[in-house]
């Protein structure tokens, strides 16, 4: 049992020794205060405790404390009232995150390929003005036909061909009416100064006729009164007989070159009508090589035109890239247009979103841990559900989400000392400010919840 009393254990082993005088000194050993006693010299406390109660110190302990301490103090005592202070007038804010994307105020144009093909041409550039109509590019969907040409080429070809010997048979057509035309009108012309000579001749032999008759008259009145004979009065009358006789063949000569100046006439209008319907059917079968031509033409490329006015963006097109139907071949941003924020909540985060709050944009292409967070402002919600399938984003959306538009502060990120456009299409993540709490009124809020129920 030797050197496993407790302290009290020696204490009372203290008081129950016979007392010793005179009294041992504080050097001396327990050993020797037992031997004055008249005790046995055995060993009872172990060679540590003696040596402990050998070196004892007298007096009062007082415990001094380091200058550091009471800064600890202090430190803890602020952070404390801090912690307090901030729980009592700190905010909180409540958020809901959506994803979305980068859009414009006004729709934007995406140009589609309305058929594949391999791009031939490309007339614009990115971040180019264009004008509603101007073309961007040109798209061929020729076929080849393995002697270094194409269907379309060699259609064309043909209907060249086509063309030229159109328009060559429309100078035949020309040069025979022109002579035909010049030879009725050379007939007319004779005809109608044969008509004069014969109205002359019959002008002639009409005043002829008269003086014959009058002479006539006068003869018969001399033969009457016996200064000729009748043999010269029959020759008087046979000579006025020969000339009305050709008073008559002059006569149906001019009826005759009437008649023949007639048809000379109706002959030029024929020619004319029938040079008109040839020359009308000659236009006719060259505008139909013409419109062929165009098909041709259209069936072995098609150009793009720009739809609206305004800048050209997401430019896919390049020489000698082949598109697919419905491929986007590139954006136009139309004029006098902003940007702003196109966010999808979902139904369990649109309950408490509503225009005029604050939303937090982060940009993936510019993330946030470098380049912060952009201020918006709500400014529509929309009033129903919008199936995925419906949207035309790049995100994947699970459930039927709300569109809600977002007006930004600022349209660029300023990063490594400059400044970045934002562009149509970016993805982004915005946090909603739903509303603004302290964090007294955070903790208490189970507290009222309990209490407005009960």
């Amino acid at each position: 049992m030797r050197g496993k009393w407790p302290m009290r254990s020696h204490s009372r082993a203290w008081s129950m020794a016979p007392a010793c005088w005179p009294p041992c000194s504080s050097a001396t050993s327990f050993r020797t205060r037992w031997n004055c006693s008249g005790m046995s010299g055995t060993e009872i406390f172990r060679p540590e405790a003696v040596s402990f109660r050998q070196k004892r110190l007298y007096g009062n302990i007082t415990v001094v404390a380091e200058p550091t301490a009471n800064y600890v103090v202090i430190a803890l005592c602020a952070a404390a009232a801090l912690a307090i202070g901030a729980a009592a007038f700190g905010e909180y804010a409540r958020t809901e995150a959506a994803s979305g994307i980068v859009t414009t105020s006004k729709p934007l144009a995406k140009i589609l390929a309305p058929k594949p093909g391999i791009v031939q041409d490309v007339s614009v550039k990115e971040g180019q003005h264009v004008k509603a109509g101007d073309k961007l590019l040109v798209v061929s969907v020729d076929t080849p036909l393995g002697n270094d040409e194409s269907y379309s080429q060699e259609n064309l070809r043909s209907l060249e061909r086509q063309a030229a010997l159109t328009a060559d048979q429309l100078g035949v057509i020309r040069a025979n009416m022109l002579v035909e035309r010049n030879r009725l009108e050379g007939e007319l012309a004779y005809s109608t100064d044969e008509l004069s000579q014969i109205v002359a001749q019959i002008e002639m032999q009409r005043q002829l006729a008269k003086s014959l008759e009058t002479t006539l008259s006068k003869w018969e009145s001399l033969v009457k009164q016996g200064y000729f004979s009748q043999y010269t009065l029959d020759e008087k009358r046979q000579e006025f007989l020969e000339h009305q006789q050709n008073l008559s063949k002059l006569m149906q000569q001019q009826s005759s070159v009437k008649a023949r100046i007639a048809n000379l006439k109706a002959q030029l209008v024929a020619l004319g009508s029938a040079e008109r319907k040839q020359v009308n059917e000659n236009r006719i079968q060259t505008e139909s090589i013409r419109q062929n031509s165009s098909a041709a033409k259209a069936a072995g490329h098609y150009v793009v035109t720009a739809p609206i006015s305004g800048t050209v963006s997401s430019l896919m097109a390049i020489p000698g890239k082949s598109l697919r139907s419905q491929g986007l071949v590139l954006n136009i941003i139309p004029d006098d247009t902003s940007f702003e924020a196109e966010l999808f909540a979902p139904s369990r985060a649109v309950g408490f979103i509503e225009p005029g709050q604050s939303v937090r944009l982060l940009y993936d292409a510019f993330p946030y841990q470098k380049f912060g967070s952009y201020a918006g402002t709500v400014m529509q919600v929309s009033k129903s559900a919008i199936a995925p399938s419906d949207i035309d984003v790049p995100l994947n959306l699970q459930e039927g989400v709300y569109r809600v538009r977002v007006k930004l502060q600022q349209e660029h990120v300023a990063a490594y000392g400059k400044t970045f456009p934002l562009q149509a299409g970016m993805a982004l993540k915005g946090n909603i400010v739903l509303e603004r709490r302290s964090f007294l009124d955070w903790l208490l809020e189970p507290i009222r919840t309990v209490r407005d129920r009960v």
